[in-house]
């Protein structure tokens, strides 16, 4: 959940929701420990899991004492609302429950295991999962987009600011500018000083750069790039 939510939360600080604890937790570790917002995920991983933090460890925990079960909730719908008044203000039993009823019940994605604290998928929903897994990560995508389009109205380019970029290729606008300013000279647009071999010299080679900035556009498109 942490690795998830970390490009968004520590970047883009995009909100996860009023109720969301989510957002402080990813907060708190990269302001602590100064993680960059964009490391790979399978090492942000590995650094997560070797902090020893007694406060980071208190808010997993936390998490850890929801997520899973709440997950389940939908196919126990009818089993928890006949419980309702007995499970009230006492989430360590509706948990508890929750649990029983998924080594019972063949419907819920997956078993959950108190004691040893590991959950267990359930065969058919295994190989449900690793037949469909392209449409059902379109599917999470989809609605990712949606819940955080929602919580962040005035933010533009949701969809682009969930994972973070892989590296950009800006090749072929320096071949397209490097052509163009044979034929003609191109000034540079902040300097006003003359795309030269002279001034290539003093300055530095030609580089390309976005116009409006590209956190803003999340785009390479060639209307928007500048030498």
């Amino acid at each position: 959940m942490i690795v998830g939510a970390w490009y968004p939360v520590t970047q883009y600080k995009l909100s996860l929701g009023i109720q969301d604890r989510l957002f402080d937790l990813v907060i708190l570790i990269h302001e602590k420990y100064n993680i960059p917002c964009d490391m790979n995920k399978n090492k942000l991983l590995e650094v997560i899991e070797n902090i020893e933090d007694v406060e980071v460890e208190k808010r997993i925990k936390t998490l850890h004492d929801y997520v899973p079960y709440r997950l389940l909730t939908p196919f126990f719908a009818k089993e928890l609302a006949l419980t309702k008044d007995i499970f009230k203000k006492n989430d360590y039993e509706r948990n508890k429950f929750i649990a029983r009823l998924t080594k019972e019940d063949e419907r819920a994605i997956y078993k959950i295991d108190i004691d040893n604290k590991i959950i267990e998928i359930n065969d058919s929903w295994y190989k449900y999962i690793r037949a469909n897994q392209t449409i059902i990560c379109g599917w999470m995508h989809y609605n990712l987009v949606c819940y955080l389009q929602k919580r962040n109205p005035n933010v533009p380019a949701i969809p682009f600011k969930i994972t973070a970029p892989g590296k950009r290729d800006l090749s072929k606008a320096t071949k397209l500018w490097t052509e163009i300013n044979r034929d003609k000279t191109v000034s540079d647009i902040y300097t006003g000083k003359e795309l030269t071999e002279e001034n290539f010299s003093n300055y530095g080679n030609l580089s390309i750069d976005h116009f409006i900035p590209w956190s803003f556009v999340l785009h390479d498109e060639l209307w928007n790039l500048a030498p």
